[in-house]
């Protein structure tokens, strides 16, 4: 051992035991910071970790959701084009229908008054 190691740290030390404790204190302290750091270092790791590969899963997730969504969204746009075409046609076969209505109702008003005024 070094001959000032020994003068000025271990010899104070053995004389006093109050200071010996307090060193002592001191060390166990410095071992119990520098075991729980290391502790909590390799915790904070896992943890980091673990978060990462949830992200990861979730980002996976949301991604094919999203994938869905288009698709669905695509198929629901084409179904509602499809069924929007289909009322376009009702809606012009049912505007032809009212016409040919209209028109028949006007010849049978037509040949009716005619009939009025012949009989008259």
């Amino acid at each position: 051992m070094s001959p000032l190691l020994s003068k000025y740290l271990l010899q104070p030390i053995r004389q006093n035991p109050a200071l010996g404790s307090v060193v002592g204190t001191g060390a166990v302290c410095g071992f119990i910071y520098w075991w729980y750091n290391t502790s909590i270092r390799s915790t904070l790791l896992q943890t980091q970790h673990n978060c990462h590969i949830i992200t990861e899963k979730t980002l996976q997730e949301c991604r094919e959701m999203l994938k869905s969504v288009e698709t669905n969204w695509g198929v629901d746009i084409r179904s509602r084009d499809t069924h929007v075409r289909r009322l376009e046609i009702q809606n012009v076969e049912q505007t032809r229908s009212v016409a040919r209505l209209e028109a028949a109702m006007k010849t049978c008003l037509a040949q009716g008054s005619q009939r009025e005024t012949s009989e008259s």
